[in-house]
């Protein structure tokens, strides 16, 4: 009985960290033009093959 009962506790433990990260993803996800994190991906491939040719354009030094 005791097994069963840290079993049903893990369960509800995993299961409100779970729908806590849900939660905090779909609110963060409602705001990606607003965070930068977002765009990082997106554009780190880019800015090197901008950077090769080494005058940097839209830096300003």
């Amino acid at each position: 009985m005791v097994f069963l009962l840290v079993l049903m506790v893990g369960f509800l433990v995993v299961a409100g960290i779970g729908v806590g990260v849900y939660f905090l993803v779909k609110s963060n996800s409602k705001q990606p033009p607003a965070l930068p994190h977002h765009q990082y991906p997106q554009q780190q491939p880019q800015y090197p093959s901008q950077q090769q040719p080494y005058p940097p354009q839209g830096w300003g030094n």
